[in-house]
């Protein structure tokens, strides 16, 4: 008995000793109110229902600790991921990026990093950023991030993948990137997280109803912030069955038609990020995995292959260059790191031109194309290797070429670099059509250019052909005798 009266002793003391914090919402579902309850902001329509709720913490004396907002919406298909003027390696305001969209309300998403370019650092997201079920940003994981984002049935999901196909096979629609995650299947997980600060997440409950959870921090008087272990106990007791911490810090933001509700923690007011969510007033345009199996398109499919606007749909940009008219153009060396993924139609017929200019290398400019299928791995069959030997110091066109996307691709991918060595060329002017009415060219085959070096056996090895059928297509009389510059059609087999 003495011992059960001192085990009851010290669970009533030990809060007081530790500076227990009770949790007190603005909430009428929960059934505690602050004394100082503040209306509640609320939208609805036929399509979602968005309430936004002030949220305060107190310690057994009623000193306040934290002040926040809790912001549930009970359809998921109506959010979604918001990029800045500019796409990837820009910067924007929660609700400046909330206003170009029309938003109902918004939060800040997924952190950022600074990649060091002369002249004007890229800001971009960290690790995947995904939009209307494309990958629009990948970068390298930096530490522990995860995707966190919605399917096409609004489930919250969140996980570390190894390729972008992979992704696309999760079902993931809209994502943004960030650590830890914070709720599993409605159990804790054990985080380390004794430092305060300010805090987002996002959190999704067993009926499918999403929560954010904006915490203010870093501000004497008004709010200390809350650590990830008080984060998860906010989002426990919310009745979260899977939740993810969000970016922080400064970056903390929720808006609510056009108002910015917090109070950030920087000194010079909202912070300018990479990524955040969005809530429209309908549910998203959501192409989801359909992106797998695209429709027949006329017209340019290759994005910015004018390179206008910069780095934007490639990845991986090294310099962009500005002539003295004005045209802008890509310089890339010796490397894999400068492409565009595309989704084209398997069994299709398109034809790619680009331009290039003499850089630095002595080696020619090199445009390849390759396919990539469900398991992210490589497709050898209808490759384009284009590599063009540079006649003087002006643009030049490389050799238009005509090529068919093989079965099993779901995507299709451009790379621009050179034919190795040091240095680099200059690209411009990208393109790639389809073939007006499926039709194939009097021959469907590849064209590739001959380079200092070649022989027939590595270039049949190249394209997965044999020596014999490039002679015989080619009508070549001496097999020892090819010439750099010479045109051979290419058959894979």
């Amino acid at each position: 008995m003495k011992r059960k009266l001192i085990m009851l002793l010290l669970l009533v003391l030990i809060p007081w000793a530790v500076g227990f914090t009770f949790i007190r919402y603005d909430n009428s579902n929960i059934g505690i109110k602050p004394p100082d309850e503040k209306p509640s902001k609320h939208f609805s329509n036929i399509y979602v229902t968005v309430s936004v709720n002030n949220l305060e913490t107190k310690d057994l004396q009623g000193n306040t600790i934290f002040r926040g907002f809790v912001m549930s919406v009970n359809n998921p298909k109506a959010v979604k991921v918001m990029l800045p003027e500019g796409g990837p390696g820009n910067l924007q305001t929660t609700s400046a990026m909330a206003a170009k969209a029309n938003a109902v309300a918004a939060t800040n998403g997924g952190g950022f990093y600074i990649r060091p370019v002369p002249g004007k650092p890229l800001f971009y997201p960290l690790y995947y950023t995904v939009q209307e079920g494309k990958v629009v940003s990948q970068v390298s994981r930096y530490q522990s991030e995860i995707l966190v984002g919605l399917t096409k049935s609004g489930k919250l999901t969140g996980g570390a993948f190894s390729s972008d196909i992979k992704v696309q096979k999760a079902g993931i629609t809209e994502g943004i990137s960030f650590s830890p995650q914070l709720v599993k299947n409605g159990k804790r997980l054990h985080k380390p997280g004794g430092i305060k600060g300010p805090r987002t997440a996002i959190g999704q409950k067993k009926d499918g109803s999403l929560l954010f959870l904006v915490i203010d921090g870093r501000r004497p008087g008004w709010s200390s912030g809350a650590t990830l272990f008080e984060l998860q106990e906010i989002m426990l007791n919310l009745g979260a069955y899977n939740a993810y911490n969000l970016d922080g810090g400064g970056s903390s933001t929720i808006v609510f038609n056009n108002e910015v509700l917090n109070k950030p923690s920087d000194n010079s007011g909202e912070r300018r990020v990479a990524t955040c969510w969005v809530v429209l007033s309908a549910p998203r345009k959501d192409n989801g995995n359909d992106n797998r199996s695209p429709k027949p398109v006329t017209g340019d499919l290759i994005k910015n292959g004018d390179f206008k606007s910069g780095h934007k749909d490639w990845n991986g940009g090294k310099i962009i260059g500005i002539d003295a008219n004005g045209n802008k153009y890509i310089s890339n060396g010796y490397n894999w790191g400068v492409y565009q993924d595309l989704f084209l139609n398997p069994g299709k017929h398109y034809q790619i031109n680009a331009q290039t200019r003499k850089g630095s290398a002595v080696t020619p400019a090199r445009l390849v194309v390759l396919y990539i299928d469900d398991s992210g791995k490589y497709i050898r069959k209808n490759l384009v290797d284009i590599r063009h030997k540079h006649n003087g110091a002006g643009w030049e066109s490389m050799p238009a070429t005509e090529f068919t996307v093989p079965g099993g691709a779901v995507k299709t991918r451009v790379f621009l670099l050179i034919n190795g060595g040091k240095g680099n060329h200059h690209f411009d002017n990208i393109s790639i059509k389809e073939v007006q009415g499926n039709n194939p060219s009097p021959n469907p085959n590849l064209t590739y250019t001959v380079v200092p070096g070649d022989t027939l056996w590595a270039i049949a090895n190249k394209f997965n052909t044999t020596v014999d059928k490039l002679i015989e297509i080619n009508k070549i009389t001496n097999p020892n005798i090819i010439y750099p510059g010479q045109k051979l059609v290419i058959s894979p087999n």
